[in-house]
């Protein structure tokens, strides 16, 4: 019972925090984790694979901060 709590109340915390990142940042990003801290919620983005250009993506040094800089 202790396991599906936990998914409930993880699945829960997803769809509040999609209802918190703006919509607009929703189609570059998808929402990889939520982490509910002491006094506060963390939002982890990961960037969508297919804005990454094809060209950087099989370079480990290539930070993905929006500037397509190499």
């Amino acid at each position: 019972m202790g396991q599906k709590k936990k998914q409930v109340e993880s699945n829960v915390l997803f769809e509040l925090s999609r209802m918190m990142v703006p919509r607009d940042l929703l189609g570059f990003f998808d929402i990889a984790e939520v982490k509910e801290l002491h006094k506060e919620w963390q939002i982890i983005l990961w960037e969508k694979q297919e804005h990454i250009p094809t060209n950087l993506k099989g370079f480990s040094d290539v930070v993905l901060d929006g500037f397509a800089i190499r």
